[in-house]
């Protein structure tokens, strides 16, 4: 096979999509660095000289994905900013990083320990959401703030993986998917905003704006909050 056209960062970025598209499919050790190649349609030494062995491959295409993520949180602003950001994370988590999350899955089944990979930089986002709980109060009372993360974490996974039996499970075969997809997005930072004491009254409100109540104090209900759909990523 002759040598890639185009710039280095193209050929790498070529090199990437085909191998997570093989390692979510197969698994990373079903797929051999010949066949990345030919799916990428380079020679095969070019992903060697690139990345080495295909531990580093995955570890890059994770990364990669940490760094998306990591980029949409917004966990420095205010409650309704970061809740709104929380929603395009876990669209985009379900459509456009699905295959990578997949990919993490086949990864940790293979052994090859994704939470070990580049120090742990893989599970950034994770970590970002269960500091952001922790900070913004989450938990007091009730569940770890961490656990909350880890369980939402772990709905993401089986929706990016088992949706159709899933949705077999509830009677849900007749919804259209994306819109399912979306209501589960909408359940999930339903209950992160529940986390903080601000989603208790969650109810679907007009996609122009957001308003979730301040946490209630001790003896008072909040006051109903809205969060707004927004398309998928």
């Amino acid at each position: 096979m002759g040598a890639p056209r185009g710039s280095s960062s193209v050929t790498r970025t070529r090199i990437l999509a085909a191998a997570r598209d093989l390692f979510a499919r197969r698994g990373v050790d079903s797929v051999s660095v010949r066949e990345i190649a030919a799916a990428a349609g380079v020679n095969h030494a070019l992903v060697h000289r690139y990345f080495g062995a295909k531990n580093d491959i995955v570890a890059q295409i994770l990364e990669g994905e940490a760094k998306a993520m990591s980029a949409m949180a917004r966990p420095e602003a205010d409650t309704v900013t970061s809740l709104a950001a929380l929603r395009e994370v876990f669209s985009y988590v379900l459509t456009g990083g699905r295959t990578s999350l997949l990919l993490m899955l086949r990864a940790e089944i293979d052994g090859l320990a994704p939470e070990r990979l580049l120090d742990g930089s893989p599970l950034r986002p994770l970590g970002i959401l269960a500091s952001w709980l922790e900070e913004q109060g989450a938990g007091t009372g009730g569940a770890d703030p961490r656990v909350v993360a880890m369980v939402l974490g772990a709905a993401l996974m089986g929706l990016a993986s088992v949706q159709p039996m899933l949705t077999a499970g509830v009677g849900l075969e007749s919804e259209d998917p994306a819109a399912l997809l979306q209501r589960c997005v909408d359940a999930l930072v339903g209950v992160a905003a529940g986390a903080l004491g601000a989603g208790q009254d969650l109810d679907q409100g007009p996609a122009s704006g957001l308003s979730v109540a301040p946490p209630a104090r001790p003896g008072r209900r909040p006051a109903a909050s809205s969060l707004p759909r927004t398309s998928a990523v």
